[in-house]
């Protein structure tokens, strides 16, 4: 028999991983936004 505190315990769990994961997926697509800015002005560098 699972208990109400064991429920709530998985719950919240469940809902902080998925918070870390989105907080990760969102940290890796702004590195790429930011790794992309970083080569486009280092490419316009160069051709100068």
């Amino acid at each position: 028999m699972i208990t109400n505190s064991q429920v709530a315990t998985r719950l919240v769990r469940a809902s902080t991983s998925l918070r870390k994961g989105s907080v990760r997926a969102a940290s890796l697509i702004g590195n790429e936004k930011a790794g992309k800015k970083v080569q486009m002005s280092w490419g316009s560098a160069m051709r100068r």
